[in-house]
């Protein structure tokens, strides 16, 4: 067997497992399991996951993780993406050894009763 099949039997085994990390989730209309990870405090800290801007918009980043296989494509940067009903704009997407990553971000005018949707 070689490095790569192991890859990606762990991928299904361990990462995307349902009894492990994931969850089945509505990926832009496309039902997969996928692990869903939000940045904890100091990681947002750290990499600007959470901010507020000059403009008064504060926002968020989640990351999706799943199989390249479970969903149609890999979404382009700046495009709406869905996620669970939940309507975020695409800040990067990766894609590596049949594993897709990709980093959303959703803004909100004036604090968390204002995010956009």
């Amino acid at each position: 067997m070689r490095f790569r099949d192991y890859l990606e039997r762990d991928i299904d085994d361990v990462f995307l497992n349902e009894d492990e990390f994931a969850e089945g989730h509505n990926l832009n209309g496309t039902v997969a399991k996928a692990v869903i990870q939000s940045p904890t405090a100091r990681e947002s800290f750290l990499s600007n996951g959470s901010h507020v801007s000059n403009d008064g918009l504060h926002g968020v980043s989640v990351f999706v993780h799943c199989k390249l296989k479970d969903i149609p494509e890999i979404p382009s940067q700046g495009n709406v993406f869905r996620l669970d009903g939940d309507v975020y704009i695409v800040q990067s997407a990766t894609e590596e050894d049949g594993l897709v990553s990709i980093e959303l971000r959703a803004e909100a005018r004036g604090g968390v009763d204002g995010w956009l949707s």
